[in-house]
């Protein structure tokens, strides 16, 4: 006789593929916000870490995959996407319409102010007693 395993609710594939359709929308809403506020590289990084994580913890063929993603995806996200972003920025960000004019830096330069503060008086008091000063 055949032992049948009874399935607990959240172990349903419903409730699975919901769950993955809502992280996708999720997923898709903060990418199209990353790229609508200019975050271009952080939208693709996004978009690029999110789908293979979800591909991967979704698809019963890439289960060896689990354990060595989350490796990957922390050295592509804090070694290799600073690294590349340094290097985009050091190559595509050196001009001169990057730069203020000398109307506006000296504007800038001049438009800091300082705040004074509050003065207090200081008084020295000896001790007769003992000589100290107080």
């Amino acid at each position: 006789m055949d032992a049948v395993k009874k399935r607990h609710w959240w172990q349903s594939p419903q409730l699975t593929w919901s769950v993955i359709g809502l992280l996708c929308l999720l997923v898709g809403y903060l990418v199209v916000l990353m790229y609508a506020q200019g975050e271009y590289l952080f939208a693709i990084m996004t978009l690029i870490l999110s789908s293979v994580g979800l591909y991967i913890f979704a698809n019963r063929k890439a289960y060896a995959w689990r354990y060595v993603y989350p490796g990957l995806a922390g050295m592509g996200l804090f070694v290799l996407f600073p690294l590349i972003c340094t290097i985009a920025i050091a190559f595509t960000n050196y001009s001169s319409t990057n730069q203020l004019t000398f109307e506006r830096a000296q504007q800038v330069l001049m438009d800091r102010s300082f705040q004074a503060g509050k003065a207090y008086n200081f008084t020295l008091i000896r001790r007769v007693t003992s000589g100290s000063w107080r």
